[in-house]
């Protein structure tokens, strides 16, 4: 967690901000160098206060361990339903009249939590790309 600054040296730091580049050149050098030190410390501030909350925010977005299991098994659950039909087909063609339907539920089962891995491994690695992406734009462009 980031210190905190108290008011009166925010206000200070504003009042700061707002000085030409001229009236901050005809300052004797100690006052200067003192000040800029002081809005470089500030921006700094700001920027991993900004940062915490940017991070912050996607983590409030986030599921906890327990809702994504739940989410996991309801995924899994309708893709079970949903996949079943094919392998009682298979199954009722194979002569296995009383195990057709939990033969069905088994490979729908599988079938979707391979889906729904997959998927998820996909997605991770197209969000994992375009974060590096604008990562190394900003990079960049800071830079420049």
């Amino acid at each position: 967690m980031t210190a905190k600054i108290s008011p009166k040296r925010i206000e200070r730091l504003e009042r700061w901000l707002k000085i030409m580049p001229r009236t901050l050149l005809r300052m004797p050098d100690y006052d200067r160098a003192n000040i800029i030190a002081a809005i470089k410390e500030y921006a700094k501030f700001n920027l991993a206060n900004s940062q915490i909350a940017k991070y912050d925010a996607v983590r409030s977005r986030r599921l906890s361990r327990n809702q994504r299991q739940i989410t996991q098994f309801i995924v899994i659950l309708a893709g079970s339903l949903t996949f079943s039909v094919a392998p009682q087909l298979l199954a009722k063609q194979a002569g296995r009249g009383p195990w057709a339907i939990s033969a069905g539920l088994l490979g729908g089962g599988l079938a979707s939590f391979y889906a729904h891995s997959n998927a998820t491994k996909v997605l991770t690695g197209i969000k994992l790309k375009n974060s590096t992406q604008n990562n190394r734009k900003a990079i960049l462009e800071r830079k420049n």
